[in-house]
């Protein structure tokens, strides 16, 4: 056995020298357990390893050249691929549930908050976003979830905008088939507030989930709190952010506490103009995300990449 996913090992076509391993498949395993299962390990000549949530780490991944890993990050790294598992995960739901579609154009909207805050459970950068919030002037500008630590415990109702209590945390999206409840296009919750807050889990590096896929998809505008250069790293995904309308000078601060201040300084700068304004000078780079986050195929583009890899010497 050299592989524990096939579909995607036959798409590739998976040469019998070389391991493909998903490690968060059925559920998430760090590469010691991966080498378990895997009878073929040690005499691969290649093995290539499939995460989503960047917590890559430990001196076996470090010491051996014969791994290259693909997950949901981006970072200088000879051995590590971006593989934007998260944008892709959103962008398929939404051709099912079509949530997106239901999201009102700022033309029509009246909304009852400025900004989205559905923060999840808290990181470091999260409890920063709260705290400001709890201290603000205008807190009730916020349209809040969770404030609590939480692990797939949310309500079903949340994709409809309503509230957070303890459910199950996912849902069907077709017939037979269930993703993570927070890849759902929460429209409602979207529909009643203009802006949306992206603070992405804590990782020690750069990194994507449906939390920044998400406001993209439904053509919103966002303020992120998150690392160094993230902004700039997503431009080079080929997207584009809002420096036309807010300073994102934020992205180059090195110091978290400080870079996130100055993000937050940019929500309160929001709340000094009218958000039709906003977004009359936005909407190209609205549609061009929209756009580029619903037509790459980044499957496709994970396939092509293994098959560049496994042809290198």
């Amino acid at each position: 056995m050299n592989t524990n996913n096939r579909w995607l090992a036959e798409d590739v076509g998976l040469p019998d020298n070389v391991v493909l391993w998903t490690l968060y498949h059925p559920q998430r395993h760090d590469i010691n357990h991966a080498r378990e299962k895997c009878n073929a390990w040690a005499q691969a000549k290649k093995i290539i390893l499939l995460d989503q949530e960047g917590w890559f780490d430990g001196p076996e991944f470090e010491h051996d050249s014969r791994i290259m890993l693909y997950d949901s990050v981006v970072v200088d790294h000879p051995q590590i691929q971006s593989w934007m598992y998260w944008f892709r995960e959103v962008a398929h739901v939404d051709r099912f549930t079509k949530l997106s579609s239901e999201c009102e154009s700022w033309h029509n909207k009246n909304c009852n908050y400025l900004f989205d805050s559905l923060l999840g459970t808290m990181w470091p950068n999260k409890s920063f976003v709260q705290q400001k919030i709890d201290q603000s002037a205008f807190k009730d500008c916020f349209l809040q979830g969770t404030k609590q630590p939480h692990y797939l415990q949310i309500d079903n109702d949340w994709v409809g905008g309503g509230g957070y209590s303890t459910a199950t945390g996912r849902l069907d999206y077709r017939p037979g088939q269930q993703t993570d409840i927070a890849v759902f296009v929460p429209s409602k919750i979207y529909n009643n507030s203009w802006y949306s807050i992206v603070a992405e889990a804590h990782r020690p590096r750069i990194y994507f989930t449906e939390k920044t896929a998400k406001p993209m998809i439904a053509k919103r505008l966002f303020v992120l709190f998150g690392h160094q250069h993230t902004l700039k790293a997503l431009k080079e995904l080929g997207f584009k952010t809002f420096d036309s309308v807010i300073d994102e000078s934020y992205d180059n601060i090195v110091h978290d506490a400080t870079r996130w201040q100055a993000a937050w300084n940019q929500l309160e700068q929001l709340m000094q103009k009218d958000p039709r304004m906003i977004y009359e000078q936005i909407q190209t780079v609205i549609d061009h995300n929209y756009q580029h986050i619903t037509q790459t195929n980044w499957y496709d583009l994970l396939v092509k990449s293994i098959r560049h890899e496994l042809t290198r010497d």
